[in-house]
């Protein structure tokens, strides 16, 4: 048994053969179910020809492509829903500061020009002071190429093992 979470789904009921020429159906004798329910009713044949349910002949044809491949239509089908982008400042203003936008634009800009400004010039120094440095210390700066290239050596891969 599957559960079904949503809407049930409307199933386009197969077409019923008919005979090609119409003969009256004689009358049959019913019985009423206990309780009503979607189950077809189930009638005695009083002579050899098929008898139809008369809830499959109740039921309307699915005309609609999209009913009948399970699409649920929406509530308000005529009212249409455009996705707009808000960003935060708009939301924090309520809309009543369009300049907020410009502002906070360009204090990230100098905030950003300031950062790696400043990291530069860090990198220039250290650069410059650790070039005399090494000149002064030739052996340290042998033995860190060393390592560098000793540990690139030994973390490739040496082939592969069945």
């Amino acid at each position: 048994m599957v559960a079904e979470y949503a809407s049930p789904h409307a199933v386009a009921a197969a077409p019923v053969q008919t005979p090609a020429k119409p003969t009256p159906t004689p009358v049959a004798k019913q019985t009423a179910p206990a309780a009503p329910s979607d189950a077809p009713v189930v009638s005695e044949p009083v002579s050899d020809q098929p008898i139809v349910a008369q809830s499959d002949a109740a039921k309307p044809k699915e005309t609609n492509a999209t009913a009948a491949a399970g699409a649920v239509k929406p509530k308000t089908a005529d009212q249409t829903v455009t996705a707009k982008n808000v960003s935060r400042i708009q939301l924090a203003t309520n809309g009543q500061a369009p300049w907020s936008m410009f502002a906070v634009t360009m204090l990230a800009t100098v905030a950003g020009g300031v950062f790696i400004l400043r990291h530069a010039l860090f990198w220039h120094r250290a650069l410059v002071k650790g070039e005399a440095f090494f000149m002064h210390h030739r052996f340290f700066d042998i033995a860190l190429v060393g390592v560098g290239v000793l540990g690139y050596v030994l973390t490739r891969s040496a082939g592969v093992i069945h």
